[in-house]
């Protein structure tokens, strides 16, 4: 699943996404991924098919199957993230806020992922949280990334005022999101909707 959703961010999102931008070069892009939707719209940013990158506004990763340190610089040394490129400065394709929501309820990448990756030996992908070399974006946010912000999901009508620039913010969604697809809700939506009015 996670290298299906690779392929099909860098093969097939990103052209398409290119060729709506090549009509309509003023449209606004803003990519919203859950789970290994995540990892896809994060390839698609990434775009390593595409040599000449592919701009984006904003960036959601909601509750992302992927590995904690996919975004890291150094995780280990000498050992960026595989995914560094989409928000390393100053080329990073994102131009506004990367938001990210993490629960320690989401049981499927905070546990079932981390077990999976563990076996595979896949780190490009105490067990599942923060300390764990194997542990998923969805339980513990960006780890070991520079420009990350860590704060809570709020309120529809809260004030993210933090949210400008190519910055990543991990949000803490624990009262919120209570599963890992428990993600329809108004907290989400307005954060999602905080960063695109950021930009």
């Amino acid at each position: 699943m996670k290298q299906r959703a690779g392929l099909i961010g860098e093969t097939g999102l990103n052209p398409i996404i290119r060729s709506i931008r090549a009509k309509f070069p003023q449209l606004r892009v803003h990519l919203v991924g859950h789970s290994f939707g995540a990892r896809v719209v994060t390839a698609a940013a990434h775009g390593k098919a595409s040599p000449d990158g592919l701009v984006c506004d904003t960036l959601a990763l909601l509750q992302a199957a992927f590995s904690h340190y996919a975004l890291a610089e150094n995780y280990e040394p000498g050992m960026n993230g595989f995914f560094r490129s989409v928000v390393a400065q100053p080329t990073a394709p994102i131009r506004g806020p990367v938001v990210i929501t993490t629960s320690k309820n989401d049981r499927a990448v905070g546990i079932a992922y981390a077990i999976a990756s563990r076996v595979a030996n896949q780190v490009a992908s105490a067990l599942g949280d923060e300390n764990d070399k194997y542990g998923g974006l969805g339980r513990n946010g960006a780890q070991k990334t520079p420009h990350t912000g860590s704060g809570r999901l709020l309120p529809a009508g809260g004030d993210y005022a933090g949210f400008a620039g190519n910055k990543l913010f991990n949000l803490n969604a624990d009262t919120v999101i209570m599963d890992h697809s428990d993600i329809r809700k108004p907290q989400v939506a307005y954060a999602i909707l905080s960063a695109m009015a950021a930009t």
